[in-house]
């Protein structure tokens, strides 16, 4: 049967809307493995990742995603959050306490600690604080100082655990696994760890610290490294201009995930 004028035309103008708004919506949509956009903030102060799940700590908010591309505002209770710690329950902290996140809302872990850093230590929280150095907040809510650092101070950026090892940096003296100086250059401004690797990164890149000795990874930041986190294989890199980086081999390939341009 042959179809009438009329209506043939019409197919033809339909045709060829359905054919125009693809053509649009390809277009406007981004292109497969292009960076999505960042929480902007005037500086990136820590990142925490556990069970693929990411927080960020700007100066204004706590953020979370699931894939470092879209982001989730926590409304943390801090003026400036400088360290967040993620987990089953997350922590964050600042020059006015300690809080964690659970079940959707924030409480009040200790409002008596200036925090500079922290991380988990089984179920209780390891962190830094300003004029205390290292101070272990149990689960049942009970402290304890560990041994002084005596070459970390107030200025360190970056507390994590390498077996039974604390590993500390700063831009003021490097990085070290517990009191033994790993020789880093300085200022080293962020560090995380893979089993006893240790990864640490400053104004020059990223580096690792295997086998007694430093290697820098193959990665322009374009700018200097803000924070680092690792699980598993997986290294997530931040630099401070706004631009945040992923490894799913330790380092060996990176892609770039997120940046504040859209």
């Amino acid at each position: 049967m042959v179809e009438p004028v009329g209506q043939l035309h019409r197919s033809r103008v339909r045709l060829n809307r359905i054919a125009a708004l693809a053509l649009v919506t390809a277009a406007c949509a981004s292109p497969a493995g292009a960076p999505d956009t960042l929480p902007a903030s005037s500086h990136y102060h820590a990142l925490a990742v556990s069970g693929g799940r990411l927080l960020l700590a700007t100066h204004e908010d706590v953020f979370a995603s699931s894939d470092g591309r879209s982001w989730e505002a926590l409304g943390v209770p801090l003026a400036h959050p400088l360290t967040v710690a993620a987990g089953d329950r997350d922590v964050a902290g600042g020059p006015d306490g300690l809080v964690e996140h659970r079940d959707g809302e924030w409480r009040t872990l200790a409002d008596d600690l200036h925090v500079r850093v922290a991380t988990w230590q089984g179920p209780d929280v390891l962190v830094w604080a300003v004029g205390s150095g290292l101070v272990l907040l149990r689960e049942d809510g009970s402290r304890f100082e560990p041994p002084a650092l005596d070459h970390a101070d107030d200025q360190i950026t970056a507390l994590a655990l390498a077996a039974d090892a604390i590993v500390t940096a700063g831009p003021n003296f490097g990085v070290y696994r517990d009191d033994f100086d790993l020789g880093a250059r300085v200022p080293t401004t962020a560090a995380t760890t893979i089993g006893e690797t240790v990864y640490a990164g400053g104004a020059d890149g990223v580096w690792r610290f295997e086998h007694g000795d430093w290697e820098q990874l193959d990665l322009d930041t374009a700018g200097p490294v803000a924070a680092m986190a690792s699980e598993d294989e997986t290294l997530w890199v931040l630099a401070q201009g706004g631009l945040l980086y992923r490894s799913g081999d330790q380092g060996a390939t990176w892609e770039t995930v997120a940046t504040t341009t859209s």
